[in-house]
């Protein structure tokens, strides 16, 4: 736990094996594994990051073409925000949706936290993560989303976050109360992803995150912040990578 090689957690001393154990049971029994940060342990309880239900989604046989609309972040309140959000796909040739907007009789959309250094992007990325969790429950019938008190990652989708986690990841520092290492490692990978969010070619992004990792190395920080933060720029720049790769393939027709 709290390492890039397996999977994280709200708290940097990790949790008792009592609770891994029973959280890892949850995960294995929904098909997650314990590495490549397919799980978190938030508040205690298992939650199964986009690392897990994105590939899942994709890999079910006799499912194609998936898509996701995500509309504009809004205010909801003090610390949230809601947004409108909808996936569709071809499910053995019928096509299949989730639908998570307001009607005149139901407000559906998808409600996240959100704080003052909330950016659009960062926003999306939440609300994306509980759309995945929406269409692989409504493809497996397995209800994976996370309760009220606990959300989804940010930009940094692999890394989940709550709002009264005591100690959150670098990445997903949400508390402004937070110490100054936190709050430097915080302002690091959200730098970070304003750099990479207009670049074109997969060097640049790469070079951009050599330098970054090398930031994060100089840190007087105790080695489970440094490997949260560098797992954090490594999601981002992957993220970035896959768009770029996404992109070139769509012009190139491919």
């Amino acid at each position: 736990q709290n390492s890039p090689l397996g999977f994280l957690t709200d708290r940097k001393e990790g949790y008792d094996q009592t609770t891994v154990k029973r959280c890892m049971i949850v995960a294995w029994l929904a098909g997650a594994n314990m590495t490549g940060n397919e799980m978190n342990i938030i508040a205690g309880n298992c939650y199964l990051t986009k690392k897990f239900t994105l590939p899942k989604i994709l890999q079910t046989r006799g499912l194609k073409y998936l898509a996701i609309e995500i509309g504009a972040p809004m205010k909801h309140g003090e610390k949230t925000a809601v947004c409108d959000a909808r996936a569709t796909w071809l499910m053995e040739g019928e096509e299949c949706s989730v639908e998570c907007t307001k009607t005149e009789n139901f407000d559906g959309r998808i409600v996240v936290n959100c704080y003052s250094s909330s950016g659009p992007d960062e926003i999306r990325g939440k609300v994306e993560a509980k759309l995945y969790q929406r269409v692989w429950q409504r493809i497996t019938g397995m209800n994976i989303e996370p309760g009220d008190d606990a959300d989804s990652t940010n930009t940094v989708d692999a890394v989940a976050t709550r709002q009264a986690a005591s100690k959150a990841a670098p990445s997903v520092i949400e508390d402004r109360r937070d110490p100054p290492d936190e709050e430097t490692a915080r302002n690091i990978v959200l730098s970070f992803r304003d750099q990479v969010e207009g670049m074109t070619m997969k060097n640049d992004v790469r070079r951009s995150l050599d330098h970054s990792e090398r930031l994060v190395d100089t840190a007087e920080w105790d080695d489970i912040m440094k490997q949260q933060t560098k797992l954090a720029l490594q999601e981002i720049a992957s993220d970035r990578c896959e768009a770029i790769g996404a992109s070139r393939g769509q012009n190139s027709g491919r």
